[in-house]
């Protein structure tokens, strides 16, 4: 971190006047770490983010520091900052401002939990803060409601208390929710509105991402050529290649290599490639939108039923079944596991449904183990949950709610009771020998096959 950023972030055992001048300082900082952004510069930003001191920063600039950090990929980072003050331990010396509470639902999104989020968005004022509509559309876009997103973001695109910046990030997604939805000329319309401002303002970023959506629109209709010229455009405006922003150009690269030539081999590793680089940039949706997309294409049944039911988002489903040419019939459970371990060759089989472990005898018959989970036990529902999304991890906010939906959230305590649980779910696993593990990372957990076994789940969902 520069002098100047470390320098700003002070003690308040510092004089008034010296407060004052640094004050002035750190928002001067802040204001060019946020033009770096606008003008694409993402890694400068990391940089300077990467070695911020926590403890160090004051709460007045928290929300600003923390939405810088969402914008270049640095989500953790931001909760880090805004999560003591949003969630104190002491609920009565509560300090949160409106805008440190819609922000940590931005990150919420960001990283998953989107449903938590819109939980705190509705509990504050748009009126007053208009960024609310455009976290609530970050929401809607988090479980693929693109329709529902449009009436916010038109809410917030009208809003009085908007810097045309602002308002031009709002144009953006409003044109996303318009592509998604098949709305070209509405969308066609803004995205050239929104592509000639950023041009003008020099907003590299923004401009990316609208080339982005235009190629989107383009392949939509088929214009294969107008796409990859608006892809290419967009990739270089993008100096870091290993972020976000990045990998969704090179998506639908990808993407339209394969609809427009085919799926060849080496398209084929491609397409692996770009899942594997999402994986490990932990972007689920775009690996499961990498699965949804080989399935359509391919005509896998077999890869559309893993990710319609390992998918708890409804329009994600519909638009799965939609796409899909062939007539599929949904059964009422899926086997999860089948794609990597052969029906009748497995050893164990768990009804997530039942909690009932199974195992296979010598004459190849399923035998009850009389190994079960109690349908009231807290380990049940745990399953319950965990199985109903292949992808991406859920939060321990969110894990506390399904959990206790009679108790309110507390910071340290109601995460120590998740945990609790998730251990005994997974003494459960070992004592039985299931080849199930549930791994935690920054609060979210996720559970993965990692042997032979096979997983009876239904479509039951938890999605609000």
């Amino acid at each position: 971190m520069n002098k100047s950023f470390h320098l700003a972030i002070i003690t308040k055992k510092e004089k008034n006047a010296t407060i004052t001048t640094m004050s002035k300082e750190l928002e001067s900082h802040l204001d060019l770490l946020d033009q770096k952004i606008r003008q694409g510069d993402i890694k400068f930003v990391q940089n300077e983010l990467d070695g911020l001191e926590l403890e160090r920063v004051p709460n007045r600039y928290a929300a600003r520091i923390a939405s810088l950090a969402r914008r270049v990929s640095r989500g953790s980072l931001g909760v880090d900052i805004l999560y003591p003050i949003v969630r104190p331990r002491d609920s009565k010396k509560a300090k949160a401002t409106g805008e440190d509470i819609a922000e940590y639902a931005a990150l919420l999104t960001y990283l998953g939990s989107w449903r938590e989020a819109l939980g705190l968005l509705k509990k504050l004022n748009p009126e007053e803060f208009p960024q609310v509509w455009l976290y609530q559309a970050f929401g809607f876009f988090a479980h693929w409601d693109y329709k529902g997103a449009i009436e916010p973001l038109q809410k917030y695109i009208a809003s009085k208390n908007l810097s045309d910046y602002e308002r031009l990030v709002g144009q953006l997604n409003l044109a996303a929710a318009w592509v998604n939805e098949k709305k070209y000329d509405d969308a066609r319309e803004l995205l050239q509105l929104v592509i000639r401002e950023a041009r003008k303002e020099s907003y590299k970023t923004i401009l990316a991402n609208a080339l982005e959506r235009s190629a989107e629109l383009s392949i939509g209709l088929k214009h294969w050529k107008t796409a990859e010229t608006l892809l290419l455009e967009a990739e270089s405006l993008i100096s870091e290649k290993n972020n976000l922003y990045n990998l969704f150009i090179r998506k639908w690269m990808v993407f339209l290599n394969i609809l427009s030539e085919g799926y060849p081999e080496h398209y084929q590793i491609k397409l692996k490639n770009l899942r594997a680089e999402a994986q490990q940039l932990q972007h689920w949706e775009t690996v499961r939108d990498c699965d949804r997309f080989e399935a359509v294409v391919t005509q896998n049944k077999k890869l559309l039923l893993k990710v319609y039911f390992g998918t708890p988002h409804e329009n994600f489903r519909q638009k799965l079944i939609r796409e899909f040419k062939s007539t599929v019939v949904i059964p009422e459970f899926y086997v999860w596991g089948s794609e990597l371990t052969e029906i009748d060759s497995s050893p164990l089989t768990l009804d997530v449904s039942e909690g009932v472990l199974k195992t296979r005898n010598s004459e190849g018959m399923i035998s009850l183990t009389g190994k079960t989970l109690a349908k009231d036990s807290l380990s049940f529902r745990l399953l319950s949950v965990l199985s109903s999304d292949f992808y991406s991890p859920f939060g321990d906010r969110y894990l506390f709610a399904q959990l206790y939906p009679k108790e309110n959230y507390q910071p340290k305590s109601s995460k120590e009771k998740v945990c609790v649980v998730v251990q005994e779910l997974r003494n459960w696993f070992h004592q039985n020998g299931v080849p199930l593990i549930i791994t935690e990372k920054n609060g979210f957990f996720k559970q993965e096959i990692v042997g032979p076994l096979l997983m009876k789940v239904g479509l039951k969902r938890n999605e609000t």
